[in-house]
């Protein structure tokens, strides 16, 4: 029973995330009820009304946002924050995208699940002509 007691107030006592595993937390992008997604590349402001440059979001990077206000958005991704125009975000995730040439992983056509398309196959020979028996 003790056992028990002590587990329980080791895990009550460390923080959440000094229990996950490597790779999951902070470093996943989850999406969550404050998602958004940048639709262009923007040079965030530090703060609005100011000319202060902030960090750059990349088109298609996941942000949560903060606070709305106006037309300004303050956002955060990991531990970069900025104020974005409201009109570069949407909550709509991209698409994702493959390599050019298809996902080299799983060779070929990534439609086909990495089979390799069919090639058409050599013309058939002639069938010999076969003997006809006078009746």
């Amino acid at each position: 029973m003790l056992g028990v007691w002590l587990a329980l107030a080791v895990g009550w006592s460390t923080p959440a995330g000094a229990q996950m595993p490597p790779g999951i937390g902070g470093s996943l992008a989850i999406p969550s009820a404050n998602a958004r997604y940048l639709m262009a590349d923007v040079v965030s402001k530090r703060f609005p009304g100011e000319d202060l440059a902030g960090p750059t979001f990349k088109t298609g990077e996941q942000v949560d946002v903060i606070v709305e206000e106006g037309g300004s958005v303050r956002v955060r991704q990991g531990e970069r924050y900025g104020w974005v125009p409201a009109a570069q975000l949407t909550a709509t995730a991209p698409m994702p995208t493959l390599p050019a040439g298809g996902n080299p992983l799983l060779g070929g056509n990534p439609l086909l699940g990495g089979l390799q398309p069919l090639q058409p196959a050599a013309p058939a020979a002639p069938a010999p002509a076969s003997p006809v028996k006078p009746q």
